[in-house]
């Protein structure tokens, strides 16, 4: 048995909440409120996009120094060999900025951001490579070495174990210190219920915003006439880029417009209440996406005030 077996042999197996309930989601298909829910879905909704955007790029434009003590006070440890890596390039192919935002934008969507450490030969960090949550397959906990070891698939396909020597792993908020809850699946009946919205809003609009037409034939139809009909008129009106295009109807028929009822008319409320919603999940005010419709804060700089005192 090999080492590696022996030593996993020991360890504690656990799963953060945020890898159980992923695996929920992947295995048993769950759906809320009729639509899949991950954080790559969460992210096309725009106030998804928008909440994580600022708090990535918030967190990025921010300056990462490293600082000694000298003294009663401090000064720039401009000669540590951290120093430009945190404060200006973490490996070859990244910006200290863009490095950052990436950490910051696993965090807000997975609750959990990892990077990988790579030494030189005198054994001192050379580089950060930023490394994808969602490719963590399952970890293990080993207390006798005081490690986590992360099984971890690479872009080939190939799986290998990253133990937290070579880990940087930064948590959200969690319930055990070691994992951090992904927001947007402990959200995700409420960001469900964004996600409907605004696929029923795509598809009310994309039928010219009509819920339905009624044809009204005076003769009776057979099941392929009435196809060819239905086909027909979708051809032609179905779509804003078609929308009020003259209708000419033949053969006595009549056209019934049905219209919009109170519960289709709500959707656009829905969708407003469902941004505040995203911006309670992930901890910023309601202006910080744009959001301004809300009439219970004073004004805009009251909202943003207390901004980078709360998010993280």
């Amino acid at each position: 048995m090999s080492v590696l077996a022996d030593l996993l042999k020991t360890t504690e197996k656990r799963q953060s909440g945020f890898e159980t309930l992923e695996v929920i989601v992947k295995e048993r298909k769950e759906e809320t409120a009729g639509v899949n829910v991950t954080p790559e879905s969460a992210l096309r909704t725009s106030a998804v996009f928008a909440a994580v955007r600022i708090l990535a790029e918030t967190i990025g434009s921010l300056p990462l120094i490293l600082y000694e003590k000298q003294g009663n006070s401090r000064r720039r440890a401009i000669e540590h060999s951290l120093y430009p890596i945190l404060h200006d390039s973490p490996n070859e192919m990244m910006t200290a900025l863009e490095f950052k935002e990436a950490m910051q934008g696993y965090l807000a969507l997975r609750g959990n951001a990892i990077a990988q450490i790579e030494f030189d030969g005198r054994g001192q960090v050379a580089e950060l490579w930023p490394l994808r949550w969602e490719n963590v397959y399952q970890t293990r906990v080993d207390r006798k070495e005081n490690l986590i070891w992360y099984y971890y698939m690479n872009p080939d396909g190939k799986c290998q174990w990253l133990n937290s020597n070579i880990i940087w792993h930064l948590r959200g908020w969690g319930s055990d210190g070691i994992y951090g809850y992904s927001p947007i699946q402990m959200a995700r009946r409420s960001l469900g219920l964004t996600i409907a919205a605004e696929e029923f809003g795509a598809r009310f609009f994309a039928n010219d915003a009509r819920p339905g037409i009624v044809l009204e034939h005076p003769g009776q139809l057979g099941e392929i006439a009435e196809k060819n009909l239905r086909d027909s008129w979708e051809e032609t009106h179905q779509g804003v880029s078609k929308a009020h295009r003259v209708a000419i109807l033949e053969e006595g028929m009549k056209l019934h417009e049905v219209g919009i009822n109170q519960k289709d008319s709500q959707f656009l409320e829905t969708r407003k209440f469902q941004v505040e919603e995203i911006a309670r999940i992930l901890n910023i005010a309601p202006g910080t996406v744009k959001s301004l419709h809300f009439k219970a804060v004073q004004n805009l700089k009251s909202q943003l005030s207390p901004y980078l005192g709360v998010s993280k």
